[in-house]
């Protein structure tokens, strides 16, 4: 899943709206508390979602039938949506070099 969310998003934003950073950046690193997590994390409206509310809100965010998965999934308890994202982010495969972004997609990313 090595960069996958960004390449995600990035393809299903089309206003450009998204912008994105790495946890260990300046940025994240004044906007987080815990700037050591290892999970998405999205900020909006001066709000920090994480885990499976962060992949929930930006289902909303994209919009078509990633909202309605998104709301769907949003019925469930948190406890066993964050459950079922660790699973799932258990399996990222740290171990192989990520493709870099096109360069034209450089200015969606924060310092």
């Amino acid at each position: 899943m090595c960069l996958g969310w960004v390449r995600f998003l990035i393809q299903k934003d089309s206003k450009g709206e998204f912008y994105f950073s790495d946890l260990s950046s300046q940025t994240a690193q004044k906007l987080l508390l815990d700037p050591k997590r290892d999970t998405v994390v999205l900020w909006k409206e001066g709000k920090i979602h994480i885990k499976s509310e962060a992949a929930i809100e930006l289902g909303k965010l994209i919009g078509g039938p990633w909202s309605l998965l998104a709301k769907s999934i949003g019925i469930l308890p948190k406890q066993w949506r964050d459950w079922v994202y660790d699973r799932i982010a258990s399996h990222r495969d740290f171990g192989h070099s990520c493709e870099l972004l096109p360069i034209e997609q450089k200015w969606r990313f924060l310092a």
